[in-house]
């Protein structure tokens, strides 16, 4: 929780004090079984109803695994009305959800950006991979 909040307060202090974030979880190869304990999960949704509720533009989760929908069911309830409707479930495979996802784009650059991030995360495993996203992300930003 610590790590993420602290990248959204950094980013929207960087943007100033009306600015608002699009926050996009990949979850494309999530891996329930190392990934039970679901507090950093709760803690997240938690900060959503504080401090970053007026904050967020939108919040997509690609890819969610069907397993997770557990997950999802403890952590909707302790998100504000607001905050559950700016958040979508999308996947990759769906055209709608996917122009959903790059309508948040700000220009040609970015959807390149993005398009290309998705790939690479796609083709990534979890021993292998996100070293190269992480590099193509600090390089766009």
């Amino acid at each position: 929780r610590g790590q993420t909040t602290g990248v959204w307060h950094q980013a929207l202090q960087q943007a100033g004090p009306t600015a608002q974030l699009d926050y996009v979880l990949d979850a494309h190869g999530y891996q329930p079984l190392l990934n039970m304990n679901i507090m950093p999960y709760l803690n997240v949704a938690r900060s959503l109803d504080s401090y970053f509720a007026e904050r967020f533009h939108r919040i997509i989760v690609l890819d969610m695994p069907r397993v997770l929908v557990w997950v999802i069911k403890a952590i909707l309830p302790l998100m504000p009305p607001k905050t559950r409707r700016k958040l979508l479930f999308i996947q990759r495979d769906d055209p709608e959800g996917m122009k959903a996802l790059f309508e948040l784009c700000t220009d040609e650059s970015m959807r390149s950006m993005l398009a290309e991030l998705l790939r690479m995360n796609g083709e990534a495993t979890s021993s292998a991979g996100r070293e190269s996203t992480h590099q193509l992300t600090n390089d766009f930003l």
